[in-house]
């Protein structure tokens, strides 16, 4: 009798212990769907929809672009994109599954910065176009200059085959939509008219690159310079501001 008491109160003591034990890996199990297997999703979870929602992405994309142009991508984690949002990790990742598409993000937020550049160049009666375009570039370079974590981005857009491929293909768009807002300005038409426009739009790249590393006075002239040539090579008008 001692010895069914005893093994009756051992199934008793592993009943009592199997409830924890079984909370335990439930608890593992709702936190997985959070973060297992995140690095594989390549998208937003949730578009924001409500305001609030809104306000709270873009607060997640403003502190990114602050820890990009600091630390670099690198350096980067969603602990610290939380901290510098002043969020908690389930808030954002409750849209954004991992950094890569909190870059992806932001990426297309500059992508679609750029279009709005190119359609307040095109907007406008065509004799200011030439004027427009030079001063909207100049402002788009020295971003750049002002803003560190425009720099980084841009070399992880080159870095990512996805975005490196969708970058290019706004930036054909732009150029198209350059060179058609041009017919009847510039000195070439067509097809040559685009590609220049493609070529300058790609040009851009190289420019950033010089005037980041420079210092003032040499980053100046190189704009001067770039500015000079966008505007010629398109408009058959390079002594403008020269």
């Amino acid at each position: 009798p001692d010895l069914a008491n005893c093994k009756s109160s051992s199934r008793w003591a592993q009943s009592l212990r199997a409830p924890a034990t079984v909370r335990r890996v439930s608890s593992r199990a709702r936190r997985a769907p959070r973060y297992s297997g995140a690095v594989s999703e390549t998208t937003v979870r949730r578009a924001p929809g409500q305001k609030r929602s809104r306000a709270l992405v873009d607060a997640i994309l403003n502190a990114t672009a602050k820890l990009l142009g600091r630390d670099g991508v690198d350096n980067m984690s969603m602990t610290a994109i939380a901290a510098a949002a002043g969020l908690s990790k389930a808030a954002i990742y409750r849209y954004f599954p991992n950094k890569a598409v909190v870059l992806r993000e932001l990426a297309l937020r500059s992508m679609a910065e750029s279009r709005r550049i190119v359609d307040a160049a095109t907007l406008v009666p065509s004799e200011e176009i030439p004027e427009t375009a030079e001063a909207n570039l100049r402002t788009y370079l020295e971003s750049f200059r002002s803003e560190p974590y425009r720099a980084q981005l841009r070399a992880a857009i080159r870095a990512n085959p996805e975005l490196c491929k969708t970058d290019l293909s706004e930036t054909r768009d732009n150029a198209r939509r350059i060179a058609a807002r041009l017919a009847g300005v510039a000195p070439v038409e067509g097809a040559e008219l685009e590609l220049r426009a493609l070529l300058m739009l790609e040009l851009t790249d190289g420019c950033i690159r010089l005037i980041t590393m420079l210092d003032d006075a040499e980053a100046d002239a190189i704009v001067d310079g770039f500015c000079k040539l966008c505007l010629g090579y398109l408009t058959g008008k390079p002594e403008r501001n020269s």
